[in-house]
């Protein structure tokens, strides 16, 4: 009888640690999570000019939660008729976003909007860099989601 009742309290401390536990793991996760789904280039906004050059800098213009997706849209320069290709990566609540666009045989500049979607659980701050693919980082800003 005395083995049981030690059995059974030794279960309830068990399971008493294990919550105790559990909810400090709990606090040590991020706040967030973001995963990389889409890119979509809107062409190009304004008008082609053979002598306009890479001058701006690129910004977010905004930033947008719709139910648990987050897009950013990004204004930047470049040639007329590029085939842009992503790299995204996301370390805790950073993103770096690089593009390159392959020319296609344009000598022409153009702006563009650009929207970046991406799967957002929680809230709080996220770092967003942008850059040119092989280059460094033009756009260096921190955003609050809520």
């Amino acid at each position: 009888m005395i083995q049981r009742k030690g059995f059974f309290l030794a279960a309830i401390i068990l399971v008493l640690i294990w919550a105790a536990c559990d909810g400090v793991v709990d606090a040590k996760r991020p706040a967030s999570r973001l995963e990389y789904l889409s890119f979509t280039d809107h062409g190009c906004q304004g008008e082609e000019s053979l002598g306009k050059t890479h001058s701006s800098s690129p910004y977010l213009s905004r930033h947008r939660l719709d139910g648990d997706v987050l897009i950013l849209t990004i204004h930047h320069s470049a040639n007329c008729c590029p085939a842009f290709v992503d790299s995204i990566s996301i370390h805790e609540n950073v993103v770096d976003i690089c593009i390159g666009d392959t020319l296609r045989g344009c000598h022409c500049i153009c702006d563009y909007e650009n929207d970046f979607a991406f799967q957002y659980i929680g809230t709080g701050s996220v770092r967003v860099r942008f850059g040119w693919l092989g280059d460094s980082f033009d756009l260096d800003t921190l955003i609050h989601v809520r």
